[in-house]
């Protein structure tokens, strides 16, 4: 029994280190958000003929720039990550962020961040802080169907027409486990 309780609580503090529950966010529709934190589903492909983005959105990001579902168009690949600067697992993987964004560019790879208004000077501290330039966008309840897990990191793949190209990712990865992701996506 008491391999059971020290197998379960090992279980419970690796969750812990690989994602953060959110806090100050708005609670997300039930029916919008997966509530046992476990990757929210993405909807079933589009008819080709429908190409209406999964996210239709306008915001600002950290420096005032607006910024619409239109940014997807001429990107092969969008990867847009929650994350917050209170969040260990996200500030860890930020530079991997940074690393991917430069070395994929060029095979059309976009990132995007997204943070909570209300942190956005926290947030764009933090990101100074490591040298992180990916353009930080202000969370927007556009957002929620797609990224309302209520755990931070969490991350989204979109295609150039703005369509979600699979479940959510929620937690961390390594630089090698995102390029991993990104080059099955890019094929």
């Amino acid at each position: 029994m008491k391999q059971i309780l020290a197998f379960l609580l090992t279980l419970t503090l690796l969750a812990g280190l690989c994602a953060c529950a959110a806090q100050n966010r708005p609670d997300p529709d039930p029916a919008d958000a997966a509530e046992t934190g476990l990757p929210a589903e993405a909807d079933p492909p589009a008819d080709a003929a429908d190409r209406t983005p999964d996210i239709v959105f306008t915001t600002t990001d950290l420096s005032d720039e607006t910024w619409t579902e239109a940014c997807f168009a001429g990107h092969k690949l969008t990867l847009i990550n929650l994350w917050a600067y209170w969040c260990g697992p996200c500030m860890s993987e930020l530079p991997d962020l940074q690393k991917l964004a430069e070395d994929y560019s060029d095979r059309g790879l976009q990132l995007l961040l997204i943070c909570d208004p209300a942190e956005a000077e926290q947030d764009a501290a933090a990101l100074e802080s490591l040298g992180v330039t990916i353009p930080c966008l202000l969370y927007t309840d556009a957002f929620n169907d797609a990224l309302a897990t209520g755990y931070y990191p969490t991350t989204v793949f979109l295609d150039e027409d703005g369509r979600l190209l699979d479940s959510a990712y929620v937690g961390s990865r390594s630089y090698d486990q995102w390029a991993a992701i990104i080059e099955e996506y890019l094929k």
